[in-house]
């Protein structure tokens, strides 16, 4: 339902998650940070910084340009990746990818 209802009212395009390839332009995915916060994110070309509510669910779209997104390319459900923001060290696991 998240899915159908980004693609519909974003016009972006979901692309199927391939457990081979990782993560794709076009996935949406599940972060925890280390508070144990999750959020939920849509890698696309463009739109940057975009929040889309759906069903009561707040997406932030990324792209791969960002420091995020690049660290996130490739990466499976269950990796880690670390950021540098500012000078410091943030660490997210990939909790789930659609």
């Amino acid at each position: 339902e998240i899915r159908q209802s980004l693609v519909l009212c974003q016009n972006l395009t979901l692309r199927p998650y391939d457990p081979q390839r990782g993560i794709e332009v076009g996935a949406l995915l599940g972060l925890e940070d280390e508070k144990g916060r999750e959020q939920w994110l849509f890698l696309a070309p463009d739109a940057a910084g975009l929040k889309v509510d759906m069903v009561g669910q707040m997406i932030t779209v990324i792209t791969p340009r960002s420091p995020l997104g690049k660290s996130l390319l490739g990466k499976f459900e269950g990796d880690e990746v670390e950021i540098l923001v500012a000078g410091a060290r943030q660490q997210f696991a990939v909790t789930e990818v659609i």
